[in-house]
């Protein structure tokens, strides 16, 4: 019941960044509609099956963006959710980066790492310090990603997938989910 709560109250961020501009796609809701028979006694299971409709926007945000994820990555990070994050961010980021120098991508300002990983943290010192190390957590997971550490932030260089092509699981998201 606290899932289904969770779903029907979510409000999705999708940022998307590439070399020369950082976006924010933010979804009102994840479900446009949501429909759950709730019985009193949760020891009866019900006949009727629950459905949702997603969001157009979001589905079709997924579509464009979808990143293959590694799994086992995720599960070896579970205990770490920022690391997570910045495992499946660097899993969507690294591949596109198409200039040779690389990209700078800063701790602290507008487009800054801060922003996205690290608003629980307020103090920017220690920022730095959890995001790192969250980020050396991920890289192992990632041992092909091509970064390096700045004075102010973080540069990103073009890098493999961490899933290669001949692994990867590409299934298009259903708009109607139902049982």
């Amino acid at each position: 019941r606290q899932q289904i709560s969770n779903i029907a109250a979510s409000h999705i961020s999708i940022g998307v960044w590439n070399d020369n501009q950082v976006k924010q796609v933010n979804m009102p809701t994840l479900a446009e509609e949501i429909d759950f028979w709730l019985e009193k006694d949760d020891r009866q299971r019900s006949l009727w099956q629950p459905s949702m409709l997603l969001n157009r926007r979001y589905v079709e945000t997924i579509r464009e963006r979808k990143v293959p994820l590694d799994m086992r990555a995720l599960i070896g990070l579970y205990e770490t959710p920022r690391a997570m994050d910045i495992f499946t961010w660097l899993s969507y980021r690294l591949p596109t980066v198409r200039d040779p120098k690389g990209v700078f991508v800063p701790y602290y300002g507008e487009n800054g790492l801060h922003g996205v990983f690290g608003k629980t943290v307020q103090d920017k010192y220690k920022f730095k310090q959890v995001f790192e190390d969250s980020l050396r957590a991920a890289h192992k997971f990632y041992p092909d990603a091509r970064l390096s550490f700045e004075d102010n932030g973080i540069k990103l260089f073009n890098s493999p997938s961490p899933v290669p092509a001949e692994h990867s699981i590409s299934r298009e998201p259903s708009l109607f989910l139902g049982g």
